[in-house]
């Protein structure tokens, strides 16, 4: 499980990262075998939004079941009015209250 600590590090990561073209940081199927979550919240999904406001060089994040709720989903919003090389954005499906 990467966590909200584990998505704050990849967050600032990629405000310095430049070559990376694509980011799975989705929750495993169980069934494919597959045991874990990720969980990075609201805040891990904000620092991560802070870094790919400045980042050119990703084009598809995938970003499903890792707990994400409002908060998040309007980081991500804002991120992408200024992100114009993030070509692909997988969320999933989530329910969101405001």
């Amino acid at each position: 499980m990467i966590g909200k600590d584990g998505g704050k590090v990849i967050g600032a990561s990629l405000a310095k990262n430049m070559v990376l073209r694509a980011l799975n940081i989705r929750k495993p199927l169980a069934r494919r075998n597959e045991v874990g979550n990720n969980e990075i919240g609201d805040e891990g999904c904000r620092v991560m939004c802070q870094a790919l406001s400045k980042n050119q060089s990703l084009h598809a994040l995938w970003l499903d079941n890792n707990d994400i709720g409002y908060e998040g989903f309007r980081h991500i919003s804002d991120m992408l009015q200024h992100n114009n090389t993030l070509a692909e954005l997988y969320v999933g499906i989530y329910k969101v209250i405001s």
